[in-house]
C-alpha cells in the first residue's frame, strides 16, 4: 500500500524478491518504483542513514541493465579540499539515443531512503542540480535545474560558448552537481523520462558508504544491501584496501 505522510511518499509492503513497488509522485504525475531485492519490509530496526562502519567508498557507479541506456558515476563533492555534505558530483557516461531524438525526453534525479522500520521513502520532488565545467569545483555554467533535456544542453552550450555536437560530448565535459542533498537520505534515483513516463530509472547508493558489502549489510536493510556496488562479490574474502580500490575505480 502507499500513503503520504508529512509530504513524503511512504511505501510499506511485503514483496517477493525482484518485484517493484510502484509509487505515484504527487505534483509531477510520473510513476517511479523502488527496485528491491528484499524479501520483506519491516523486519529491520536500523535506520538507513547509519554512518559507515568501516573504510568508506566515496565513489559509485550506476548502469541500467535493461531498457533505455542510462549509466554514470556518482561521487562525494570536495571544494578546496573540504568535504561538502550537501553536494554530490555526477557524470553521465551513457544515455539513450531517445534523449536527443525525442524532444519530450529529459533527465531528473530523486532521493530515497529506508526508515527505521524498513519502509522505503521516496522524496516527492526531484533534486535540484547545477552544471559545472570539467570535473567540477569551478563556477557553475547554470544553477537550480530540476530537469535536463537535449534542448537545455543546446542552450547551455551556446551560452557558455562550448563546442559540442552531441549530448554525450556535453556530458563528458561537465559535472552534474546535485545540490541541497540531505545526507540522511541514502539513494539517488536517476530517471530518464519521456513526458511523464519513465523510460528507465537506476538507483545508486549515495557516497559515502561502507566499501565492504558484508560490513555494510550488518547495519542496513536488505533493500539497500542489494544496491551496494559490490554485493555480487560479497563472498570474496577481500581486504578493506581492496574494496576501497574497487570503489576508487568509480571516481572521476
Amino acid at each position: 500500500m502507499t500513503s503520504k505522510i508529512s509530504g513524503r511518499v511512504i511505501i510499506a509492503s511485503k514483496v517477493a524478491s525482484g518485484l517493484f513497488l510502484s509509487v505515484l509522485l504527487a505534483g509531477c504525475g510520473a510513476n517511479l518504483s523502488l527496485a528491491t531485492g528484499a524479501t520483506e519490509f519491516g523486519a529491520v530496526t536500523t535506520s538507513s542513514s547509519t554512518a559507515p562502519s568501516g573504510p568508506s567508498a566515496e565513489c559509485n557507479a550506476f548502469t541500467a541493465t535493461s531498457g533505455a541506456t542510462l549509466a554514470g558515476l556518482i561521487t562525494d563533492y570536495y571544494y578546496n579540499g573540504v568535504y561538502q555534505s550537501n553536494l554530490i558530483r555526477m557524470r553521465i557516461n551513457a544515455i539513450d539515443a531517445q534523449f536527443t531524438s525525442n524532444a519530450s525526453t529529459y533527465l531528473q534525479f530523486y532521493s530515497w531512503q529506508v526508515d527505521a522500520y524498513g519502509n522505503g521513502i521516496l522524496a516527492p520532488t526531484p533534486l535540484t542540480f547545477n552544471i559545472e565545467l570539467g570535473n567540477g569545483g569551478a563556477a557553475p555554467l547554470i544553477t537550480g535545474l530540476t530537469s535536463l533535456s537535449a534542448n537545455d544542453i543546446a542552450s547551455i552550450a551556446q551560452q557558455a560558448s562550448l563546442t559540442v555536437t552531441t549530448a554525450q560530448q556535453f556530458f563528458s565535459g561537465v559535472t552534474i552537481v546535485l545540490t541541497g542533498v540531505d545526507p540522511t537520505w541514502t539513494v539517488v534515483k536517476s530517471v530518464l523520462y519521456n513526458g511523464v513516463v519513465p523510460l528507465n530509472q537506476v538507483d545508486s547508493l549515495m557516497p559515502t558508504f561502507t566499501a565492504n558489502p558484508n560490513e555494510y549489510a550488518q547495519t542496513h536493510p536488505s533493500i539497500l544491501n542489494v544496491l551496494h556496488p559490490f554485493w555480487s562479490m560479497r563472498s570474496q574474502a577481500l581486504s578493506d584496501a581492496s574494496w576501497i580500490s574497487l570503489a576508487n575505480n568509480n571516481c572521476f
